[in-house]
């Protein structure tokens, strides 16, 4: 073997092990929620375009997220008979080092104009799992959205 494939894969094998470890013993890591968020206008009809404004996540964990690392939002939106109505496209938006028990600034996130009904939109952030987190289970909040005929 020789000296350097020996150096990498004996580094491989530190890291990953190390890696483990921390998953081990519950190493501190980042813990993203979804902090704040409106729905405009916050009586829809089908004419409207809905969006989610003043959307904010929170690092609730007990380290900073790294930096320039992209989250990106994932909203599903379902029928009132829980059957998927919409998938509306991940949206990313890039963090410098949120640190611990901070928020992000406000993201305004685009839905779109949907027919009437009544449905339970769903919002997660970091829906593509880029950031390692203590909690992965409370990225997402759910509501349940009125759309009324425009007539």
């Amino acid at each position: 073997m020789n000296k350097p494939f020996a150096i990498a894969l004996v580094s491989l094998m530190l890291f990953s092990r190390i890696g483990y470890a921390a998953e081990e013993t519950g190493a501190k890591k980042p813990d993203l929620i979804i902090s704040s968020f409106k729905v405009m206008p916050p009586e829809p009809t089908s004419n409207d375009e809905i969006r989610i404004e003043g959307l904010k996540y929170r690092n609730i964990g007990d380290v900073a997220v790294p930096d320039a690392t992209e989250i990106c939002l994932g909203c599903r939106i379902f029928k009132k008979d829980g059957s998927l109505f919409k998938i509306c496209s991940d949206a990313a938006f890039k963090y410098y080092g949120l640190r611990p028990d901070s928020e992000t600034t406000a993201v305004n996130y685009y839905i779109g104009a949907i027919m009437a009904g009544e449905y339970r939109v769903e919002l997660t952030c970091d829906s593509l799992k880029t950031v390692n987190e203590s909690n992965e289970a409370n990225n997402t909040v759910s509501f349940f959205l009125t759309v009324k005929n425009s007539n």
